[in-house]
């Protein structure tokens, strides 16, 4: 909709912001386990934090990165969510402990209902990093089923065919096609000499790919609610809420514990003698050792889908899926070796990507929208007013070759929808210029203070 340029800069953004993800939870990786490692068997090399880093991400999440699908991993996203619900539900109950001490009392006077204006606006990108959860949105509405079925007793997904599945099928090249001929055809001999024939093809030349300069751009009405977009509309609302409740609940309770003294990551301010949440920084661990894979697959698609974009081919070649899993694991390792600042992580990714994706392109989606039905409303006007006033008199329409009233009526009407839908008089038009300056002035927020010194 917004053109090819647009969808370029758009698998650019997606593929940063998944890559900055992806180094955050291996930095929490690190901070979970290292100092339980460290306390329960002292420190020597293989408990210092890039060896664990480095170890446990390579022996859990690095496998989990090769699967195409998201299907593939859909069974651990109940383990997820449970896992989250304890640890907020510990840092919670420390909370409340921490409230109803007398020795020694909790001194109410070091909390703070509002922050100065400069610290309030230094949490924003933080705040646009931990909302910005929506780029697997594509990925996991494709494979969803048609309709809900809660428990699970007459269809699954691996059962549905879906698009990112049949690329992974293409992507495999003779072999992936040999192993579904062989599975849908006849059984016997026949199946047998089919795999054999196709095995023995000569390897497919690269796939060109068509690319317009300049797509045709035009207004597409609003299509009717299908039960399943109902469902996924329905899905999106109670993780939003989930999300904000869960995040609210932690920030409070965080701050009510650590009023003074307040991490980046909470779990760091609590003693490694305290089994609670040892086993809450286990949970988190686990959460981040599970989600790697699942930022990893929109990056995977935004580089295939950019590189479409450069070179008007699809890389489908052997071994293409391992080369990105490898590169990207690598990439996102090294940087988390380097980088222990999980606050800065979350600021620069929130203030970029998420001022890209939260606010800038939906904005940009309105104004495109409000453009194209000025300009369909433009079209339609003009056509009918050619039919009356041109067509109509050589086709001998109305009286002397005149257009008749109705006609004149009609075209009159037409060109008044076209006055009244003009896109600077369209409420979807200033929405989206206002969606825009305030990923502008987030990102500008960003850059300032990160840039600023600071001050003392």
């Amino acid at each position: 909709m917004l053109g090819r340029k647009a969808s370029a800069a758009m698998s650019c953004v997606l593929a940063v912001y998944a890559y900055g993800s992806a180094t955050a939870y291996l930095i929490i990786l690190g901070d979970c386990f290292q100092p339980m490692l460290a306390a329960a068997f002292g420190q020597v090399w293989w408990t210092e934090r890039d060896v664990v880093i480095a170890g446990m991400a390579t022996a859990f999440m690095l496998p989990l990165c090769f699967p195409r699908t998201l299907n593939a991993i859909s069974g651990f996203s109940s383990i997820t969510f449970y896992a989250l619900c304890c640890v907020v539900g510990s840092v919670i109950y420390r909370a409340v402990q921490a409230v109803q001490s007398t020795e020694p009392a909790y001194e109410w006077g070091a909390l703070h209902a509002f922050r100065p204006l400069p610290d309030t606006l230094d949490a924003l990108p933080i705040l646009a990093f931990g909302f910005q959860c929506h780029t697997n949105l594509v990925a996991v509405f494709a494979e969803l089923e048609p309709e809900a079925d809660l428990f699970g007793s007459t269809a699954s997904l691996s059962s549905l065919p879906d698009g990112s599945a049949a690329a992974s099928e293409a992507a495999d090249g003779p072999a992936g096609g040999a192993a579904s001929a062989a599975g849908a055809g006849s059984s016997g001999e026949g199946s047998s000499q089919a795999l054999a024939q196709q095995g023995r093809q000569e390897p497919q030349p690269p796939q060109r790919v068509l690319l317009l300069r300049r797509p045709q751009r035009r207004f597409v009405s609003p299509a009717q609610r299908t039960q399943k977009l109902q469902g996924m509309v329905q899905v999106l609302m109670a993780a939003i809420c989930l999300t904000a409740c869960f995040y609210t609940l932690v920030g409070l309770a965080g701050y009510l514990t650590f009023p003074r003294t307040a991490l980046s990551n909470i779990l760091l301010n609590y003693s490694n003698g305290d089994k609670l949440m040892e086993i809450a920084r286990v949970l988190v661990g686990v959460i981040q050792i599970i989600h790697y894979p699942v930022n990893h697959f929109p990056a995977r698609n935004a580089t295939r889908d950019l590189l479409t974009q450069l070179t008007g081919r699809r890389p489908l070649f052997p071994g293409y899926n391992t080369v990105e899993v490898l590169v990207f694991f690598a990439a996102t390792l090294g940087l988390s070796l380097i980088v222990t600042d999980l606050g800065q992580v979350f600021k620069v990714i929130g203030g970029s990507c998420g001022a890209f994706f939260i606010f800038g392109m939906p904005g940009a989606l309105l104004l495109q929208y409000a453009y194209n039905k000025h300009l369909h409303l433009q079209d339609g006007s003009l056509l009918i007013y050619r039919q009356t006033t041109v067509e109509a008199p050589l086709l001998g329409g109305g009286e002397g070759g005149e257009p008749s009233a109705g006609e004149s009526q009609r075209a009159q009407h037409a060109q008044q929808a076209s006055r009244d839908h003009h896109f600077l008089l369209s409420k979807l038009w200033w929405a989206g210029c206002a969606l825009i300056l305030l990923g502008l002035g987030l990102l500008a927020l960003t850059l300032y203070t990160i840039l600023a010194p600071p001050v003392e």
